[in-house]
């Protein structure tokens, strides 16, 4: 079941920065952990991602997962 995010942790990816923190709210995939941390990096070709638990760069386009920023 889906996590429901209030208007405050509903976030739009495509805001999001490179150094920006995020945390998992709702893990969809073995890749996150919900409540763990991830920094927003930028991959060789310039494009915005997560480096997941398994050590891979996911690109934010292809997040099942939620997250909310962290302030």
């Amino acid at each position: 079941m889906a996590a429901k995010l209030t208007n405050k942790e509903a976030v739009n990816k495509r805001n999001w920065k490179v150094g920006q923190v995020v945390e998992c709210i709702h893990s969809a995939s073995n890749a996150y952990t919900k409540g763990k941390k991830y920094k927003v990096v930028e991959d060789y070709l310039g494009r915005r991602c997560l480096i997941g638990d398994d050590g891979l760069e996911d690109l934010l386009s292809m997040l099942v997962s939620e997250f909310r920023m962290v302030e």
